[in-house]
């Protein structure tokens, strides 16, 4: 990750909050925090599953992948859709929303569509190493090429 994350937010179960996870934490992540949904709402987490929808159902399918094989073959494939994500298919992002006097209805307002690679030096200091790293990447990039490495795996 080219920056350190701020909070982790998962879902009850323990597939989620586990000791792997708080070994890692307390090795990498000094500053972050760990948060929980509410027992008993079931929907807290509907826009993060609506994302992962798209990115793992979409991607690899509805099947049960338990077979030790499989890792590293998953492994690539979210690798190649992870740099199309990030550096090729553009987003918008909402600016503000408040609800309009004379009907009621809520307006809302979008930033221009960018991708997350096109956000990310607003975020970074422009005289640090990972910065200027990240700038180098997309030179190497390919979106033929990486659509098909998705696809062939």
């Amino acid at each position: 990750m080219p920056f350190s994350k701020r909070s982790i937010n998962t879902d009850n179960g323990a597939e989620f909050i586990n000791y792997h996870l708080q070994g890692w934490l307390k090795q990498h992540q000094k500053r972050c925090k760990v948060t929980r949904s509410r027992p008993y709402h079931k929907n807290d987490n509907a826009r993060a599953e609506e994302r992962n929808r798209h990115k793992v159902r979409e991607l690899v399918g509805r099947d049960r992948f338990d077979e030790l094989g499989c890792v590293g073959l998953l492994n690539k494939v979210y690798k190649y859709h992870d740099l199309l994500t990030n550096h090729f298919y553009a987003s918008t992002r909402l600016v503000s929303k408040h609800r309009e006097k004379s009907n009621g209805k809520m307006s809302r307002k979008y930033d221009k569509p960018q991708t997350p690679y096109q956000r990310l030096p607003a975020t970074l200091n422009p005289e640090s190493k990972r910065y200027k790293k990240l700038m180098e990447q997309p030179a190497r990039l390919n979106l033929i090429e990486l659509s098909r490495k998705v696809e062939s795996r």
